[in-house]
């Protein structure tokens, strides 16, 4: 509106703004990367289902490659498309040329031994059970690009940690997606819903407050409801005095309300861990890690995920529609042509995801070889998925990704690469560590403590200092919350 003479008009102006969105295929490449081994082999299957076009390869298809004649500009231009890659080596020279890590794992081995080599458990990955909710929901594909990234960005406590503005500028930098934080909140609050209690939450304040919505109405747990959102500092600092003053409670019901809150989870991730139980599956590794000599060397696992290939007898169907001189079979024609992009863009997504996880295996690789080849937590290298997007070139999202719900084979054990990632901190002797040293020295301080005068912040400050490393009382209390451990005056008995 604009004041001209006492009299207000309206003005319109127009601008111009450049949104990038994903293409489908950058679609269909994101999702097919995010899923596990299993999961993999259960989409491939089913699209062989879905789409005519598409057909398993067999041993006589390696020496039947079609040349670039077979796939050539056709003369009323329904379609041009390039040569098809059969070929796991299409990007080298020879065989010669192949890395061992991009080689398949299964070639020379007979199907016994390969079963032989497939580790058996009884779960499934905490992604994978919160991807299990998210499918029961009715959501847009927008909405589920937004929900699948934001469980991919949960740390492994299950919290998301992130402003719904940032992980909108999140999504608009790293997946094209061009959101405001209004509907970044409402996904949000879609995935808070999922189990368990807690999931979703961006601070320990919020996370504490969704477990109490879902417990039965008591005067305990209102109570307890007002201490975390009236009197959040206090109640971490255990200012008892001030509360019961503030709330206009009694000792009494401060207890109470106390018992209810030591019942929640600080780390709801950690009720599901990083694996739940599920009934007996196979779990495949997406990677094998062998070391020779003081080498260290991977191949990719996909022994159980056929190998695709465009149907010829689709393809020579197309030709002879294209040949016939009846207007009416164009329709047919284009048909045709759809389900052999679909089926070549699919081929290609595959080929892409199997590109960005070999080149993300080879940079943490890279950056944690002493790891690898001693098996040696204590030679982890801190590692953020920044370090591992920097050098391969890729998003910091793609990078999440092709971590996330991934498992490698090594001879030290299974190990799940998000496990890799952590923060550093420096040691009195000025070498840099993982912070997961420091972990594992708080919980097993813990662990072995007297029940009856358990450790507080600064003793658990002192035996780390005793162990070379300087970490002020605070950031042992940040350390101990991750970990889920309470503070000494909750863990007496």
């Amino acid at each position: 509106m604009a004041r001209e003479g006492g009299v207000l008009s309206q003005v319109e102006t127009q601008s111009m703004t450049q949104v990038q969105t994903l293409s489908p295929q950058q679609v269909l490449e994101a999702r097919l990367l995010q899923l596990s081994g299993v999961e993999l082999e259960e989409r491939v299957r089913g699209e062989l289902l879905d789409n005519p076009a598409l057909e398993e390869k067999t041993d006589e298809d390696v020496s039947d490659v079609r040349t670039d004649d077979d796939m050539s500009e056709q003369d009323d231009g329904i379609w041009t498309d390039t040569p098809e890659r059969d070929d796991r080596s299409a990007d080298f020279l020879s065989e010669d040329d192949m890395p061992d890590y991009y080689r398949d794992p299964s070639a020379g081995r007979s199907a016994a031994e390969q079963v032989e080599e497939i580790p058996v458990s009884d779960a499934v990955s905490f992604y994978d059970v919160l991807k299990e909710q998210l499918g029961e929901q009715n959501l847009t594909d927008r909405q589920m690009m937004i929900a699948e990234y934001l469980i991919g960005s949960l740390d492994d406590s299950g919290m998301l940690g992130k402003s719904p503005e940032s992980l909108a500028t999140e999504l608009a930098v790293n997946m094209f997606i061009d959101v405001d934080e209004n509907e970044v909140e409402e996904v949000l609050r879609i995935i808070q819903e999922f189990e368990p209690a807690g999931i979703g939450a961006r601070d320990l304040q919020e996370c504490l407050k969704l477990q109490l919505e879902r417990r039965p109405a008591s005067p305990e747990r209102d109570l307890a409801m007002r201490i975390v959102s009236e009197c959040f500092e206090d109640f971490r600092n255990l200012r008892r005095d001030r509360m019961e003053q503030r709330l206009n409670a009694s000792p009494e019901s401060v207890d109470a309300a106390f018992e209810v809150l030591s019942r929640l989870n600080p780390r709801p991730g950690s009720a599901l861990g990083e694996i739940e139980g599920r009934g007996v599956r196979h779990i495949i590794p997406d990677f094998t890690i062998e070391t020779y000599d003081g080498d260290v060397q991977f191949s990719l696992n996909g022994f159980n995920v056929p190998e695709l290939k465009v149907s010829r007898s689709f393809s020579d169907t197309l030709d002879a529609q294209i040949k016939g001189s009846d207007s009416d079979v164009r329709q047919t024609a284009l048909f045709i042509r759809r389900k052999i992009d679909a089926a070549r863009g699919f081929i290609e997504a595959l080929h892409q995801r199997e590109r960005t996880l070999t080149v993300t295996m080879q940079s943490i690789i890279d950056l944690q070889r002493d790891y690898f080849l001693s098996g040696d937590e204590t030679r982890l290298r801190p590692m953020i998925l920044k370090d591992i997007a920097e050098k391969t070139g890729l998003d910091i999202s793609t990078v999440s990704r092709a971590t996330s719900g991934k498992y490698a084979e090594t001879d030290f054990g299974i190990i799940h690469l998000k496990d890799l990632f952590t923060d550093g901190v420096v040691r009195s002797d000025g070498v840099e560590v993982s912070v997961n040293e420091i972990y594992r020295i708080i919980r097993e301080a813990v662990e072995g403590e007297d029940r009856s005068e358990p450790l507080t912040d600064d003793r658990l400050s002192e035996i780390l200092k005793e162990h070379g490393y300087e970490v002020a009382r605070r950031t042992v209390a940040k350390y101990r919350d991750q970990l889920g451990i309470p503070v000494s005056r909750l863990r007496k008995q």
